[in-house]
Order: C-alpha cells, then sequence, then structure tokens
C-alpha cells in the first residue's frame, strides 16, 4: 500500500488553518498513529467537557492535568493551583467536580 503524500500533506494544512483559525482554544496538536493529543486553553477545555480525569503533575507552575479520552485522542489542558482556585467563582461546577476528583486521586 502506498501513501498519499499529496492527502496528507493537505490533511495536515487543513488542521493548521483549523488551528489558527481557533488559537484561543487550541494551543497544539499532535498526530501520531495511535494517541493523538490536543491541548487547549484551560477556560475552553471547561467549557467543552462536564465530565474528565485530573491528574497532579510534578511541576511547579502546572501543577495539575486535566483531560479526557474521545476515539483515541486525548484532550487535555495543564493547570496551575492558582487556575484552579479562581474557579471557584468563575466556574463553579468546574471547581466542586475537580475538588472532588482530586480528593478521590489522593484516596
Amino acid at each position: 500500500m502506498t501513501i498519499d503524500i499529496n492527502e496528507i500533506a493537505d490533511l495536515v494544512q487543513h488542521l493548521q488553518v483549523r488551528v489558527e483559525e481557533d488559537e484561543r482554544n487550541v494551543i497544539s496538536v499532535d498526530i501520531y498513529q495511535r494517541n493523538s493529543r490536543v491541548m487547549m486553553t484551560p477556560e475552553s477545555f471547561l467549557a467543552e467537557f462536564i465530565d474528565f480525569e485530573i491528574k497532579t503533575q510534578n511541576s511547579i507552575e502546572y501543577s495539575y492535568q486535566i483531560s479526557k479520552l474521545i476515539g483515541g485522542v486525548k484532550f487535555f489542558a495543564i493547570m496551575s493551583t492558582a487556575e484552579i482556585v479562581d474557579l471557584k467563582t468563575a466556574m463553579p461546577n468546574q471547581w466542586e467536580y475537580i475538588q472532588k476528583e482530586i480528593q478521590s486521586e489522593a484516596a
């Protein structure tokens, strides 16, 4: 089976245009044969997903990663502790969900 280089180039160019058009929401896209990833801004991620995983990270600046796997693509955002705290007033439902997930991860 031969690959269609032009088709792949067209798909990548289309994706680049879409990411550029939506630069306030999507930060980066990594495409692999398996486990592709889309990094989003925390605000966009939280507006899009109501249930997701949250994991602590060994990072001083970004202590948390929130993620959702859909169709083999991992959508994710990284957040600082201050950003999580700010959710309490900005997005109280998401803040409450994250607090529950953090507590269950620690248990």
